[in-house]
């Protein structure tokens, strides 16, 4: 069986399901261990920042790049092809590119949780910084705090979008104060900010899955009343396919990664399941971002 939260999470999937009202339960439990997926990522290799935006273009769910043209893994990793420059923002501080963030809603109280929270990503031995400006002309990363999942754009895909939401914190404002909502900004930030993949596609993550119609009629069973089943082919985007090419890693596999999915013990034939994924950066977040945004 999957478990309750695992269920809640995988009601609300932002890469593949619609939101639905999750059943009710004390926000003691869903804090207690709670997860969530999001936008897919994707791997670029051999195109860097200079064609980046002539290979193709990101429709409004993040999918619409062109595989053929970029060698694309929808949910592989995105480091240094999607990585903020000093020419790509037009701004530098301390040597550093910088990245500019604005909130297209949301309360002060709100936006104050951002800042704080993302403040952990603001280690002086990544080579990027960013700020904070209420005119959304000027910024790089807009974010709002509506619709019922939490997703964001990896990394350069935001400057297709000047002025419009590009990172989505809805568990911000449900669930304020919480771990839920500390590792949706965190994770959130890994993708818009690091321009991160997710960890569970690590080459050495070792997982073997089982076929995804077998996964797809695990989760099934337990998703709350209402939610729209999960088909196969959801399964095999959001679960099976097979990882990331080894070169894109830049780190050890880090199961203690801020990146790291959920993984299911009724999900696989082999491979360590996953059922409580991190809630801080990991040392290991900091020395692929240090590598990402290194010269």
């Amino acid at each position: 069986m999957v478990s309750r939260r695992q269920a809640l999470a995988l009601g609300g999937c932002a890469a593949c399901l619609p939101w639905v009202a999750r059943p009710s339960a004390s926000e003691a439990d869903l804090d207690d261990a709670f997860f969530y997926c999001d936008t897919p990522q994707i791997t670029v290799l051999g195109v860097g920042e200079e064609n980046f935006s002539a290979a193709g273009q990101i429709d409004d769910t993040g999918f619409g790049m062109s595989s053929a043209l970029l060698g694309s893994d929808d949910y592989g990793t995105a480091t240094r092809a999607l990585r903020w420059t000093a020419s790509n923002t037009g701004l530098s501080r301390n040597n550093r590119p910088l990245v500019l963030i604005g909130f297209v809603d949301g309360s002060a109280s709100e936006h104050d949780s951002v800042k704080t929270i993302a403040q952990a990503w603001k280690v002086p031995s990544i080579g990027l910084d960013f700020d904070y400006s209420n005119d959304l002309k000027e910024t790089h990363i807009q974010i709002s705090f509506t619709g019922g999942v939490n997703k964001s754009k990896t990394g350069i895909e935001a400057l297709q979008f000047r002025g419009q939401a590009t990172m989505w914190l809805p568990d911000v404002r449900k669930r304020p104060g919480t771990t839920a909502s500390r590792r949706a900004i965190l994770h959130e930030f890994g993708h818009g900010l690091m321009a991160f993949g997710h960890e569970h596609r690590h080459p050495d993550a070792g997982y073997r899955f089982r076929p995804a119609a077998e996964i797809a009629q695990i989760i099934n069973s337990s998703l709350p009343i209402g939610a729209s089943p999960w088909t196969s082919s959801m399964v095999e985007t959001n679960i099976t396919n097979a990882p990331y090419a080894a070169s894109r890693a830049c780190t050890d596999y880090d199961v203690k990664s801020i990146m790291h999915y959920p993984v299911a013990t009724n999900w696989l034939i082999t491979g360590t399941p996953v059922p409580d994924p991190s809630t801080t950066i990991s040392p290991l977040d900091v020395k692929c971002a240090i590598e990402t945004y290194s010269n």
